[in-house]
């Protein structure tokens, strides 16, 4: 069987700095109520990407068995001088959330961020998320506690800074974007760096064999065909 997992959007602490390992702390919980006892089979994209490999890595340093875990174009963890949007203002991020939504859809998705920043928080959220709910982005039930514990949760996401406290013992399934988005986020030159190396910098985190398979589209698009069914096909060999 295969499952979804995400934190419960009906609060709005997320662990701040240490939200990784937190995620990892929830999710083996619900791991192991289903199955107590490995193999595992892991998979996360983007920030997923680092909650599955802390999951992956605790379940082996526990003596745990993981068959697989596969990271899909999630940079490696490091901790920048500056946390990612540490300067941004509430319309910024929210802007950014609409961004990486419409993304998903193939569509430009507003209000802007002028138009955002015009309004009361409260106001410009509930526009987020009338915006997104059109689109099909987001459940339709979901209330607003949800949506700003949601909020919550992208914004502690992407301001992590997590470190691993060691490395991976095994081989990691690297599925790698072929190109970049004129919307990603633009890399600090320590991210650059690591993102010139094939496997984006995980090499540092990795004691075993690393496989890089390169994936048609960009970060978020890799997600529809035609680099879904590639991944599908490289995870079922």
């Amino acid at each position: 069987a295969v499952y979804g997992l995400q934190p419960s959007y009906r609060r709005t602490d997320y662990g701040g700095a240490d939200v990784v390992t937190r995620w990892a702390d929830e999710f083996l919980e619900g791991v192991r109520a289903v199955q107590p006892a490995g193999p595992y089979r892991f998979l996360g994209h983007s920030f997923g990407g680092l909650v599955a490999f802390e999951m992956a890595r605790r379940v082996r340093e526990a003596g745990g068995q993981v068959e697989l875990l596969a990271l899909l174009d999630a940079g490696a963890p490091y901790r920048p001088a500056q946390p990612f949007g540490a300067d941004w203002e509430e319309a910024d991020w929210l802007r950014a959330l609409l961004v990486l939504a419409g993304r998903v859809v193939e569509l430009e998705l507003g209000p802007s961020r002028e138009a955002l920043a015009a309004l009361r928080v409260d106001e410009a959220r509930r526009r987020v998320l009338a915006s997104m709910r059109e689109h099909g982005l987001v459940p339709p039930e979901i209330d607003d506690v949800e949506a700003l514990g949601f909020f919550h949760a992208f914004r502690t996401a992407a301001g992590n800074s997590y470190l691993p406290a060691g490395p991976y013992r095994g081989r990691v399934v690297f599925f790698r974007a072929t190109s970049s988005h004129p919307q990603d986020f633009e890399p600090d030159e320590e991210q650059r760096a690591m993102f010139r190396n094939p496997a984006m910098g995980w090499e540092r985190w990795v004691d075993g064999p690393i496989d890089v398979v390169p994936i048609p589209g960009d970060h978020v698009s890799i997600l529809r065909p035609p680099g879904s069914l590639r991944i599908a096909e490289a995870l079922a060999k």
